[in-house]
């Protein structure tokens, strides 16, 4: 049964629903204009179907359908995208990978506060853009150090607090930034974004005054309910710095007066109190630079929502996003917030914005801004400052960085080289250990050598290398250096079974050809939300087959594991793990209950 249904004769102005639906047919309208659509020749229906999952949508000829309203609108967006490409509409149906596709604002600089934080049009503008490229959230953070904690008195005056204030800022400045805060949480409403202010509650700062130690947490319970009343539309609040005692006697019961849902979300931690008096929780998990993949030998299952924390980075890189959006969901997590830029004309900002939204919500997808000319040089950018970028990689990018006229990628470049010397010095190095061949320690040793041109600390190795090459004795009979050809990995087949049944046997076969060269196959799985750390099962090479025990698997959660196969040069690892999910993931879930019998028993008889 349809929950709305409404049909809109294009080219006719439509403000069928405010908000969301309300932009998504005005970039439809738009479309259709641009493709010089006669009005009223054409009618599209758009719907919302409940039991869609949220922020899908659906496009059919002449029909667009959203699991909610933002889904809806996303489809909206999608339509007018494929009117202005082609004309008309393709059939398409898409569930977002991640559910929570964030970014983070940090507000820190006063001179970009005065020319935006108060700009309606600006955040009309930042707001379409975010909604148009799949962001559902944004984390606004009152960072220092102009905002010093706690920042609630840089928004208003308390009675009975009217000594708190901030040097500096008279009140109207103080008023003006609430409404600020009111009138973009608003806007992000119209968008489908949902808001969160980041907020410090530790030690009162040098420009708060009139506010000691032991009357901070009295007075933020009281000014956090007025901010919300102030400002219903933030939908939650997170709190990056805070005792134990602020959160259970202030915030907690703060956003349980509310009168609205207001989430809590706060750093991961033991013991957080939220758990104990029934508040609406997430978690933030920070993810390290560079890193996909959360730790799987460490990952656990958690009551509450878990949002991860992507390190923040000028610049993007399109295939490490795909990585983030597939791998954030290992363990039940929600999604991620990376921190972005408020900038709307730069292309660093363009690939930022359309990769971390759209590949969070599609990984498959085609960013429109990685086909620009001035993507290869921030994708390589980004790829120089991840740690964990490899040798052909950092080569290629040193070229591309090398070529291009700003400043910092020429030092960047400069970097990709340095980390290769540094890569192929200690490839040379493990090469001597292996064969105790002089030249690939020389070699090792010349590559230190001209990576301590740029990185100094280095030199240490150098000194460490030319100690090693005196005292080498010459033996004439070594000839050229030994090199082993990596073996080439067989085409393996294995399709993971999405669901099996907690309480049952799981049969998990390996397929590759009779003459693969495979001597040996592990299997390494653990389940998410049980014991930390991996186990092993072992097959013969002939039938790799392995099951794993009913009783390993005896609760709900996620299957995590791959494959070990050995060869005689080696091993291999399926997945790889630069693959996008390095692992294969089966749902565990519990056997739907049996059908009651009959509560009469047999034999009796009813007069």
């Amino acid at each position: 049964m349809r929950l709305l249904a409404r049909w809109m004769a294009l080219g006719v102005a439509a403000h069928m629903w405010a908000g969301p639906v309300e932009f998504g047919l005005a970039e439809l309208q738009k479309a259709l204009q641009e493709a010089k659509v006669p009005a009223g020749r054409v009618r599209i229906a758009a719907e919302v179907w409940p039991g869609t999952k949220s922020d899908a949508f659906e496009i059919v000829p002449w029909r667009v359908s959203g699991g909610d309203i933002r889904g809806l609108m996303y489809g909206l967006l999608e339509a007018s995208d494929q009117i202005r490409k082609s004309g008309k509409l393709t059939p398409m149906k898409v569930e977002p990978a991640a559910a929570v596709r964030g970014i983070r604002i940090v507000l820190r600089d006063a001179e970009w506060e005065k020319t935006r934080l108060h700009d309606r049009g600006f955040w009309e503008s930042y707001f379409a853009r975010l909604a148009r490229t799949r962001f559902n959230r944004i984390q606004i953070e009152l960072g220092e150090p102009k905002w010093e904690a706690p920042q609630l008195p840089y928004l208003f005056s308390l009675p009975f607090f009217e000594r708190v204030e901030v040097d500096g800022l008279t009140a109207f400045e103080r008023g003006r930034n609430l409404d600020a805060l009111r009138v973009i949480a608003q806007t992000a409403a119209g968008y489908g974004v949902d808001v969160s202010l980041g907020l410090h509650l530790g030690k009162t700062g040098t420009r708060v005054k009139g506010l000691s130690d032991e009357f901070r947490t009295p007075y933020v319970r009281a000014a956090l309910p007025h901010l919300l009343e102030a400002a219903p539309s933030i939908r939650a609040v997170a709190v990056h710095e805070a005792t134990d005692e602020m959160l259970r006697e202030a915030v907690i019961p703060s956003l349980q007066s509310a009168g609205h849902l207001v989430t809590l979300e706060i750093h991961d931690r033991t013991g957080m109190p939220a758990r104990e008096v029934g508040v609406a929780v997430r978690l933030f998990e920070p993810l390290a630079r560079g890193v996909a993949v959360p730790d799987l030998a460490k990952l656990r299952a958690r009551e509450n929502g878990v949002i991860r924390l992507v390190a923040a980075s000028r610049y993007t890189d399109p295939a490490y996003v795909r990585r983030v959006a597939s791998g954030v969901l290992l363990g039940g997590a929600l999604g991620f917030e990376v921190e972005g830029s408020m900038d709307l004309d730069s292309a660093e900002a363009l690939l930022l914005h359309e990769a971390w939204g759209r590949l969070g919500y599609q990984p498959a997808a085609v960013v429109a801004a990685e086909k620009t000319e001035m993507a290869p040089p921030i994708i390589c950018a980004a790829r120089v400052e991840n740690p964990e970028s490899a040798m052909r990689e950092l080569q290629d990018c040193s070229v591309i960085l090398e070529a291009t006229e700003r400043p910092e990628w020429k030092a960047l470049a400069q970097q990709a080289s340095m980390r290769v010397r540094l890569l192929w010095a200690r490839k040379m190095e493990e090469h001597y250990e292996a064969t105790r061949h002089e030249s690939a320690l020389r070699a090792a040793f010349y590559s230190y050598r001209a990576a301590a041109r740029t990185a100094p600390e280095r030199q240490a190795d150098v000194e460490r290398l030319e100690k090693m090459i005196a005292q080498l004795e010459p033996n004439p009979e070594l000839g050229a250096m030994p090199w082993t050809v990596a073996a080439s990995q067989p085409s393996i087949g294995h399709m993971p079974a999405a669901v099996a049944l907690t309480g049952q046997p799981l049969v998990v076969v390996v397929n590759y050809a009779a003459n693969a060269r495979v001597t040996g196959v592990r299997m390494h799985y653990r389940i998410i939300g049980g014991a930390e750390g991996f186990r092993t099962l072992e097959a013969p090479a002939k039938a790799p087959r392995f099951t794993i025990a009913a009783a390993e698997l005896g609760s709900a959660g996620q299957l995590v594991y791959w494959f070990e196969l050995t060869h005689s040069g080696g091993v291999w690892r399926v997945p790889a793990e630069q693959a996008a999910l390095p692992v294969f993931v089966t749902v565990l879930k519990a056997p739907p209950p049996k059908e009651e019998e009959a509560s009469e028993p047999k034999g009796s008889t009813q007069k």
